[in-house]
């Protein structure tokens, strides 16, 4: 958890440097979250499957899922 948790710290850095900021802001922060956040559903979703979908596939698919603006859960 503790590697995680640096990676996360790491990440937001990284956004504040490309803003232009010396120290990550809350969007940095919260983008850097959801990324962590999709990586690791990626990574439990191959794991639960055994691996049958290439990894690198979900994880493209967890990213686009952030950026598609919305969940519907109806369906």
């Amino acid at each position: 958890m503790e590697q995680e948790l640096a990676a996360e710290a790491e990440l937001a850095a990284a956004f504040a440097a490309v803003g232009g900021r010396k120290q990550p802001n809350l969007e940095d922060s919260v983008y850097a979250g959801a990324c962590m956040a999709a990586l690791s559903a990626a990574i439990e979703h191959w794991q639960s499957k055994d691996g049958k979908r290439q990894l690198s596939e979900l994880i493209a698919q967890a990213f686009q899922a952030l950026t598609a603006g919305g969940a519907d859960f109806g369906n």
